[in-house]
């Protein structure tokens, strides 16, 4: 992720960052084909809300830890703070769209997630 924020923002300086800046960028995330996978022709979809989502909090947090190291002034990172995230589609099982949960209802373990012939308590809680 640090590498995509260093292509983009590259050594443009912390107080140049406005709220107008990181919207733009916001929409040319999600507006803007990929470029195709090595050995494809077809460009690739723009990428998800959530990812922007991803990269625009990691962005946040990085400017409140400049505002705390005295690296930038606080309207700065205010400006930062105004851009507004995208609303998820997250289910009531905590998953964001179309993906499975990890776990049923009923608290039983997908056997489809995890290997077969290990035993439950030596089995990882989380992948």
């Amino acid at each position: 992720m640090i590498d995509n924020l260093n292509l983009e923002f590259g050594n443009l300086p912390l107080k140049n960052f406005t709220t107008q800046l990181l919207e733009k960028y916001q929409t040319r995330l999600l507006t803007t084909n990929r470029p195709a996978l090595k050995g494809t022709d077809t460009p690739r979809e723009p990428i998800a809300q959530a990812t922007v989502n991803r990269r625009l909090a990691t962005i946040k947090a990085m400017f409140t830890k400049a505002l705390d190291w005295n690296m930038v002034n606080e309207a700065t990172c205010k400006q930062v703070h105004k851009v507004k995230l995208f609303k998820e589609n997250v289910t009531r099982d905590g998953n964001s769209g179309p993906c499975r949960p990890r776990f049923r209802r009923d608290g039983d373990r997908r056997s489809d997630l995890m290997p077969t012939g290990i035993p439950m308590a030596s089995r990882p809680l989380f992948r």
